[in-house]
């Protein structure tokens, strides 16, 4: 009776190995392997060196998915319009716009070690940049995203929507989904390389924030002057976002990340910089930050999460801040 009962729970232990192993590669299954993908582009004289290896990067990965999937448009603000002479894309406005990881038929869901791959190649009194980028990508089935969420600089209408911020300017966040469900948002900065934790906020213990369908959320607002029907999660306390140049900066770019899902999810690892990252002078005035990671952490983290949880829906966009 021993002896039957040790053989089923050997029995048992391999039937959920094997269970599981299957779910693991079920879900591996659904990524595709770019392979090598390689796009050249020029710095335009609008353009900062980041701004011009990122849009690249952009690009390249476009790219990717018209060889995989015959045909794919970047998922923002910028348009693109087909080269009929040389086949590649071309950028048609001059605004630096959102540079998210999600198409119209799939989303770039995590790199190769070691790529995106960019060199600096200055050509006819240019400067341009060839980069080359490997990774995985996912089909989207059905709709891409089950929410809405954009920057305002101002809470008294929702037609402060904006990607252009002046120095010293406050940052809102609106947010609705169509299902019930929970969100993060961060705020990656490439000059400090650091990627910041606006949401939940910094006092809270939550690491996702529970939404309810339907309901429109105005985010960093205080509600004490609410001129219209929003809601303003307090949890309990509300961080109130200002955007603040250098003084030997004329221009800062940063990256959106609007996390949803309808399951609970973890964040990453992140620590309070303020002191490490602020001057003494803004430190005696007040100034504090949100609790950050290293972009390269935050990004491995996200590439992580994305490949084994297919809940998780990723909005990311641009924002710029000038004098």
């Amino acid at each position: 009776m021993m002896i039957c009962n040790h053989n089923w729970v050997k029995y048992f232990y391999l039937t959920l190995f094997c269970f599981l192993f299957f779910v693991g590669y079920a879900q591996k299954k659904n990524l595709i392997s770019t392979g090598n993908v390689t796009f050249s582009k020029r710095q335009e004289p609008n353009e900062t060196p980041y701004q011009a290896k990122r849009k690249a990067v952009e690009l390249a990965k476009i790219q990717a998915f018209k060889d995989v999937f015959g045909t794919a448009m970047g998922q923002n603000n910028a348009s693109y319009t087909q080269n009929t002479q040389n086949g590649n894309d071309v950028k048609t406005n001059q605004s630096f716009t959102s540079l998210t990881d999600s198409y119209v038929n799939g989303e770039w869901i995590k790199d190769k070690d070691g790529f995106p791959k960019i060199e600096k190649v200055f050509q006819n009194n240019e400067t341009w940049y060839k980069v080359t980028v490997n990774g995985w990508i996912r089909k989207i089935v059905g709709n891409k995203y089950d929410f809405e969420s954009y920057s305002l600089n101002c809470y008294e209408s929702l037609q402060c929507q904006t990607k252009e911020f002046k120095n010293d300017e406050s940052l809102y966040q609106f947010f609705k989904s169509s299902i019930n469900g929970y969100l993060a948002i961060y705020l990656e900065d490439p000059n400090l390389e650091e990627t910041f934790m606006l949401f939940p906020y910094s006092k809270s213990e939550l690491t996702t924030f529970n939404v309810k369908a339907d309901s429109s959320y105005l985010l960093f607002y205080n509600p004490k002057s609410n001129s219209f029907n929003l809601k303003t999660p307090i949890l309990n306390t509300i961080d109130q976002l200002e955007l603040s140049l250098d003084d030997n900066r004329m221009v800062e770019n940063y990256l959106v990340h609007v996390l949803f899902s309808s399951k609970e999810f973890r964040k990453p690892i992140v620590d309070n910089k303020t002191e490490e990252l602020k001057e003494e002078v803004e430190l005696k005035q007040g100034y504090t930050l949100p609790r950050s990671s290293k972009s390269s952490d935050f990004t491995k983290w996200l590439q992580r999460m994305r490949v084994s949880d297919e809940n998780i829906q990723l909005l990311s966009y641009g924002i710029s801040l000038t004098k």
